[in-house]
């Protein structure tokens, strides 16, 4: 009873209000979600210290909208999932860093010694909003959630400096990571398509060839099909190496 009174405690204001009014806050969105007066609140902009040093910035909804996209994500998973290529990894349900890492050692006991290794640049804030949701749209059995998405990925966020319009995805929402892997399976398609063995950890990149010259053509398409989308490779962190070389990835 202690532990979980404790628990209770360290939990933010808005948080315990909404666990304290659960049957009435529930109900209360039901009926806005399903009449159609649903509004959003504001994202609240919060940066996080890094361990490794320099923040992280992230703009948190309100709890009642995390509840809305939550749900959301539970109704979306199930289309989404089967449409997603097997070379993503992160934010699915079953896989991680390890299923990530043993497909890449798979690809070098198939005899692939070669390896593009990158990172996608800004990849959260240069993700188009019209393109996330028209790629989901196409893969959902009508559209009737288009408006609902839409205003979430409208929101704005309250600053220091006042209420600012969000770039891209915003980084600390439910349905943005899911998002950015429907985005990015672009790239994975266009890899595979070409017989390239490419893996994808969210927005980190390896893909696994034949030789050299493999690797080489591996960069021109990835950068091809960023590029068609408004977005780019980390110039700073983009190598070809070979496995005898070395390289890290996931840490």
């Amino acid at each position: 009873m202690q532990a979980r009174a404790s628990t209770r405690e360290s939990l933010p204001a808005g948080v315990k209000w909404f666990a304290a009014n659960c049957e009435e806050n529930i109900a209360r969105l039901r009926i806005g979600l399903t009449d159609g007066s649903y509004r959003p609140s504001r994202l609240t902009r919060v940066d996080i210290t890094k361990p490794v040093g320099g923040t992280r910035v992230l703009d948190v909804p309100a709890v009642s909208d995390r509840a809305v996209e939550r749900a959301l994500l539970d109704i979306l998973t199930p289309h989404v999932d089967p449409f997603l290529s097997p070379a993503a990894f992160a934010y699915r349900p079953g896989l991680g860093v390890a299923d990530a890492i043993q497909r890449v050692a798979e690809f070098r006991e198939l005899g692939m010694s070669w390896i593009l290794r990158s990172d996608i640049e800004d990849c959260f804030p240069s993700i188009r909003r019209e393109v996330a949701v028209e790629r989901l749209m196409f893969v959902l059995p009508d559209q009737c959630l288009r408006s609902l998405l839409e205003m979430l990925l409208a929101r704005r966020t309250a600053t220091k400096r006042g209420l600012r319009e969000v770039t891209g995805l915003a980084q600390g929402t439910p349905l943005s990571p899911m998002l950015c892997n429907v985005v990015l399976g672009l790239v994975d398609d266009a890899l595979l398509d070409r017989g390239f063995g490419a893996t994808r950890f969210a927005d980190d990149v390896v893909v696994a060839c034949a030789s050299q010259q493999d690797a080489t053509e591996a960069l021109a398409v990835t950068n091809e099909t960023l590029g068609g989308i408004g977005m780019s490779l980390a110039s700073d962190k983009t190598e070809i190496v070979s496995f005898e070389e070395g390289f890290c990835f996931l840490g």
